[in-house]
């Protein structure tokens, strides 16, 4: 089990922060020392019920939030986003090729191995980690990105 010290860090930023974005724009660093990633996103449901919006992303050394008229909600019939919205848990592949949905932008995007968290009960949105290798989210780091989630969620 991961020490107490770092999440504390990265629930600081996300507090002293005046919006979410600049929160986890902040805390990116330290939840990527947490949980290593090579796309962190942070995905808002639509009131619809029915669409998804990417609102912040990570990659890299950058960050950005996508303002509204930046975004484009997406349909989230198929994806793993809908899984989680519907099931309320944690999703994780080790291999995105061996994937039953029929639908998986983080495959189309070249990454191998995944974590979508949902954020809050009922789910408001997914905290999603990527990488490009497969086999990259041992049980350590999925209990690391759960608690990461319940702290950015905790300020939505």
């Amino acid at each position: 089990m991961l020490p107490d010290a770092p999440f504390a860090e990265v629930a600081g930023l996300l507090e002293s922060a005046p919006t979410i974005a600049d929160g986890l724009t902040a805390a990116a660093r330290a939840i990527a020392r947490l949980v290593p990633y090579d796309r962190l996103t942070f995905v808002l449901f639509e009131p619809d019920g029915v669409r998804m919006a990417v609102r912040w992303l990570a990659e890299g050394n950058t960050t950005d939030w996508l303002a509204d008229d930046r975004r484009q909600p997406i349909p989230m019939a198929g994806t793993p986003a809908e899984w989680v919205r519907a099931s309320g848990r944690t999703l994780h592949e080790q291999d995105t090729l061996d994937s039953p949905f029929s639908h998986h932008p983080v495959r189309e995007a070249g990454r191998r191995s995944f974590l979508l968290v949902p954020l809050g009960t009922p789910a408001r949105g997914v905290l999603g980690w990527s990488l490009l290798r497969p086999g990259g989210y041992p049980d350590e780091a999925i209990a690391a990105a759960e608690r990461i989630a319940s702290l950015v969620a905790a300020r939505l």
